[in-house]
């Protein structure tokens, strides 16, 4: 057992995950002005991931420039 509990594996339904590291939904505005995930929003998600994170929640992309 890890002397961190949040690095222990943890059961969630019919699925384990590897820790209990989770990125939880939030605005990022970093998609497109149109919408359109970018580039760069899929390497955000893809260094959290490398990093460790057992579970991604992506939340939404703003696409109005008002906000």
């Amino acid at each position: 057992m890890s002397k961190y509990a949040f690095l222990e594996p943890i059961q969630v339904g019919h699925m384990t995950l590897k820790n209990r590291v989770v990125l939880t939904p939030m605005a990022r505005y970093i998609a497109s002005d149109d919408g359109f995930i970018t580039e760069r929003y899929c390497n955000h998600f893809e260094r959290i991931a490398k990093g460790g994170a057992a579970l991604i929640i992506p939340g939404i992309a703003v696409i109005d420039s008002k906000w």
